[in-house]
Protein backbone atom coordinates (compact mmCIF):
# COMPACT_ATOMS: atom_id res chain seq x y z
CA UNK A 1 0.00 0.00 0.00
CA UNK A 2 3.13 2.08 1.05
CA UNK A 3 4.51 1.77 -2.46
CA UNK A 4 1.34 2.37 -4.34
CA UNK A 5 0.91 5.18 -2.46
CA UNK A 6 4.58 6.99 -3.40
CA UNK A 7 4.12 5.63 -7.28
CA UNK A 8 1.04 7.92 -7.34
CA UNK A 9 3.01 10.61 -5.84
CA UNK A 10 1.56 10.84 -2.22
CA UNK A 11 3.98 11.53 0.76
CA UNK A 12 3.66 8.96 3.25
CA UNK A 13 3.95 9.34 7.47
CA UNK A 14 4.68 6.19 8.93
CA UNK A 15 3.04 6.20 12.12
CA UNK A 16 4.55 2.52 13.27
CA UNK A 17 8.09 3.16 14.81
CA UNK A 18 8.54 -0.78 14.76
CA UNK A 19 7.96 -0.85 10.85
CA UNK A 20 9.99 1.86 10.20
CA UNK A 21 12.89 0.70 11.76
CA UNK A 22 12.21 -2.73 9.50
CA UNK A 23 11.62 -1.04 6.37
CA UNK A 24 11.89 2.69 6.69
CA UNK A 25 15.57 3.13 4.56
CA UNK A 26 13.55 0.94 1.87
CA UNK A 27 10.44 2.98 1.95
CA UNK A 28 13.09 6.16 1.71
CA UNK A 29 14.62 5.10 -1.32
CA UNK A 30 11.58 4.18 -2.91
CA UNK A 31 10.27 7.58 -1.84
CA UNK A 32 13.32 9.03 -3.33
CA UNK A 33 12.31 7.20 -6.37
CA UNK A 34 9.01 8.65 -7.08
CA UNK A 35 9.78 12.35 -5.79
CA UNK A 36 7.83 12.46 -2.85
CA UNK A 37 8.38 12.62 1.13
CA UNK A 38 8.66 9.83 3.35
CA UNK A 39 8.95 10.55 6.87
CA UNK A 40 7.99 9.54 10.87
CA UNK A 41 5.28 10.72 13.19
CA UNK A 42 6.11 11.80 16.49
CA UNK A 43 2.95 9.73 17.86
CA UNK A 44 5.96 7.50 19.15
CA UNK A 45 7.33 7.50 22.42
CA UNK A 46 11.34 8.13 21.03
CA UNK A 47 10.08 10.80 18.21
CA UNK A 48 7.89 12.21 21.41
CA UNK A 49 10.87 12.17 23.80
CA UNK A 50 13.08 14.02 20.77
CA UNK A 51 9.99 16.46 20.16
CA UNK A 52 10.22 17.46 24.30
CA UNK A 53 13.27 17.71 24.30
CA UNK A 54 13.19 19.95 21.12
CA UNK A 55 10.92 22.64 23.04
CA UNK A 56 12.39 22.38 26.18
CA UNK A 57 16.01 23.68 24.75
CA UNK A 58 13.89 26.15 22.76
CA UNK A 59 12.28 27.92 25.62
CA UNK A 60 16.02 28.05 27.27
CA UNK A 61 16.11 25.31 29.04
CA UNK A 62 18.71 22.66 29.97
CA UNK A 63 17.86 19.65 29.51
CA UNK A 64 18.97 17.04 32.70
CA UNK A 65 18.06 14.07 31.82
CA UNK A 66 15.74 12.06 29.17
CA UNK A 67 14.44 8.49 30.01
CA UNK A 68 11.35 6.77 30.24
CA UNK A 69 10.41 4.66 33.50
CA UNK A 70 6.87 3.29 32.99
CA UNK A 71 8.10 -0.04 32.98
CA UNK A 72 9.26 0.97 36.91
CA UNK A 73 5.96 2.50 37.68
CA UNK A 74 4.69 1.55 40.89
CA UNK A 75 0.78 2.10 40.74
CA UNK A 76 -0.06 0.57 44.36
Amino acid sequence: MIEAAMASGKHVVMMNAEADALFGPWFWQLAQTHGVAYTSSDGDQPAVIARLVEEVRFYGLEVAMVGNIKGFLDRY
